[in-house]
């Protein structure tokens, strides 16, 4: 339940980040932009998607391996 919210609340920073990263400098002077064309904006929320799907694949091994609490713990120093 709360890997869903959170997936879903990182999917709308990047929907959100995507206007800035598809301007070009020149369109936003104050804060610059990266210009990425379409091919680029795709990797860049693929990217969300990979690392969901890597961290669900690892995250039971580490669980067993580890403990739940220090996986909990260790995923959301690398979340925030």
């Amino acid at each position: 339940c709360l890997g869903g919210l959170l997936f879903g609340y990182d999917t709308g920073v990047i929907s959100g980040a995507m206007i800035l990263l598809a301007s070009s400098r020149d369109d936003c002077e104050k804060y610059g932009g990266f210009g990425l064309n379409s091919f680029q904006q795709e990797v860049v929320v693929d990217a969300t998607i990979g690392g969901a799907i890597i961290g669900a694949a690892v995250s039971g091994w580490a669980s067993d391996r580890y403990g739940r609490r220090i996986v909990i713990l260790a995923s959301s120093i690398m979340f925030t």
